[in-house]
């Protein structure tokens, strides 16, 4: 009788050391791995073209200033690069020309309301000079619960080229 009840707590003890183990379970929406579009650069990178090198350094999310708000659901959405000026004339750059953005695949347009919410940062517009660099953050106004943000830098206005950065929240 002891033999069987020995037997029975072995079992009980075996099944119950295997639920303690950590097994497969579903990933939590902190754990969702977020993949970034193919070809972009990721933040801290640098990347070149038609001799301007350009480095995505930070994105902040802002909830509005005094003089502007965003839509109920959204959000402002801040990022802040680094443009250096490789080449030997002057590198005119505009927030509302020289990007383009996207939220989850959605086209988006830079925000002259979001600009208004960035505090202390300067803005990208204005001429680069040769052989320098300007640091300044160019504003979107994205969903709430947006997931991936690309952004595209034409280091010329009237050319196709372009520099494409992304960003995944919370990554």
């Amino acid at each position: 009788m002891k033999i069987i009840w020995t037997l029975m707590l072995c079992v009980l003890l075996a099944l119950g050391a295997t639920g303690c183990g950590g097994g497969d379970t579903p990933p939590t929406s902190s754990q969702v791995v977020v993949s970034l579009p193919e070809g972009t650069y990721g933040m801290g990178e640098s990347a070149e073209e038609l001799d301007t090198r350009v480095t995505l350094r930070q994105y902040v999310e802002e909830a509005g200033s005094d003089t502007a708000q965003p839509a109920e659901g959204h959000i402002f959405l801040l990022l802040e690069f680094r443009i250096d000026n490789l080449r030997d004339t002057e590198l005119p750059v505009s927030t509302l020309l020289s990007f383009e953005g996207r939220v989850d695949g959605q086209a988006v347009s830079p925000s002259t309301d979001a600009l208004s919410a960035r505090g202390s940062h300067s803005t990208l517009n204005g001429t680069v000079p040769v052989d320098g660099g300007i640091v300044g953050v160019v504003g979107f106004e994205v969903p709430q619960d947006w997931q991936v943000f690309q952004v595209d830098f034409h280091p010329e206005v009237t050319k196709s080229d372009c520099i494409s950065f992304a960003v995944a929240k919370n990554a």
